[in-house]
């Protein structure tokens, strides 16, 4: 996808404390997940003949991922998205648009993130960055849904609500303001 970067620098600790060492992992010629490289030669103990514990850590997180495993010697990146949403209304006179509505950001069906719409920031927002996979490997399924319409649930309000859009393009909110039609049916005998 383009979001990774070439290289990634490790720094090795001994007992936690910086050894001041780094290690370079580049991208593999054939791709894949796996980046591999090796420490050589360090003492297995320290001055006093106490065994010296190794463990990595990345020098910089790198761009759209965050680091969601570290046993020591492994680290895992996970990449992550921020989902955004906008609002659209339809039909709906200025004098009765609301002050506010709230959009929650589901993942898998759970709420994980809201954001506040207003006039003031054009009825759009981005949430809070999301981690794309789970630690299987599976992505999340992410939607969104309008949960207050000022303080008030979207179930007690006027507005028909739908929903559009996608991660990738941002989610969309559309609120309608219903109309009434009168219908009547005559019998002529």
């Amino acid at each position: 996808d383009g979001l990774r970067p070439d290289s990634i620098q490790l720094e090795l600790l001994a007992n936690g404390a910086s050894t001041g060492t780094t290690l370079t992992l580049t991208a593999p010629v054939l791709g894949g997940n796996q980046w591999s490289g090796k420490f050589e030669n360090l003492p297995k103990y320290d001055a006093e003949g106490a065994l010296i514990t190794y463990t990595v850590r990345e020098v910089s997180q790198p761009e759209d991922y965050d680091q969601t495993g570290n046993d020591g010697a492994n680290v895992t990146n996970t990449q992550t998205v921020t989902p955004e949403v906008q609002k659209y209304w339809s039909g709906v006179a200025a004098e009765d648009l609301p002050d506010s509505v709230t959009v929650t950001l589901l993942q898998n069906g759970t709420a994980v993130d809201t954001v506040e719409l207003t006039e003031a920031n054009g009825w759009s927002a981005s949430f809070d960055e999301q981690l794309k996979y789970d630690a299987q490997g599976n992505a999340y399924t992410y939607t969104v849904e309008e949960t207050l319409i000022d303080g008030a649930d979207p179930a007690n309000t006027d507005f028909l609500i739908s929903y559009g859009g996608s991660l990738a393009e941002g989610f969309e909110v559309y609120n309608v303001e219903p109309v009434d039609i009168t219908v009547e049916k005559l019998w002529k005998d």
